[in-house]
């Protein structure tokens, strides 16, 4: 059994449905919408909780995407018999394309209250969405990181984490060698013989 990360499962119906979206309808404006919320819910996430300190363009922009949902609620079972809430377009009320993009960006704003949207991203691979279990997973699966890591970009920066690593290696056992130095007995010199 996989261990489940906080959010992971929650995320799960948000990141299927971009994906859904992202490769059928490409320029579809709720898709273009709900992207740009999620990008707009990530860069409010790190303020989050402090105080004093709001990303004004941000937030702006994030209430500007969601002023353009003129939205009624409304709840169905599907057919396991769960109760689901949708929201249905106002303009045409038997339509929920509007509503389904909405109950993802509920499901996305419930992610950034519980501090995890930072962890939906966008493979620069494969274009799919995917939940980032930890912070320095760019890809989505072990082969689009392969490929990933032979970009010119990321050899650079490895090739500069190996100097950097290669410089504070050097630098430790300089210390650890004059420390050896300093501890070792000094020889005594013979005072006194003939």
């Amino acid at each position: 059994m996989s261990k489940v990360y906080l959010g992971e499962n929650e995320a799960r119906s948000s990141i299927d449905w971009l994906n859904r979206n992202a490769t059928t309808t490409h320029g579809n404006a709720v898709f273009e919408r709900v992207e740009n919320i999620l990008a707009n819910l990530k860069a409010l996430a790190p303020l989050t909780g402090k105080p004093g300190k709001v990303d004004e363009s941000a937030l702006q922009s994030l209430r500007s995407s969601l002023e353009q949902y003129k939205l009624y609620p409304s709840v169905d079972f599907d057919p396991s018999g769960i109760l689901h809430l949708t929201f249905y377009d106002e303009d045409d009320p038997l339509s929920s394309v509007f509503g389904e993009g909405f109950n993802v960006v509920l499901n996305l704003y419930h992610l950034a209250q519980m501090g995890v949207v930072e962890s939906i991203s966008r493979c620069p691979i494969c274009s799919r969405w995917f939940f980032s279990k930890l912070p320095q997973h760019t890809c989505c699966t072990r082969e689009c990181r392969k490929v990933f890591e032979k970009t010119p970009e990321q050899k650079r920066l490895r090739n500069e984490r190996l100097k950097r690593n290669r410089r504070i290696e050097k630098e430790r056992d300089s210390r650890f060698k004059k420390a050896i130095e300093y501890s070792k007995p000094k020889a005594r010199s013979k005072r006194g013989s003939k």
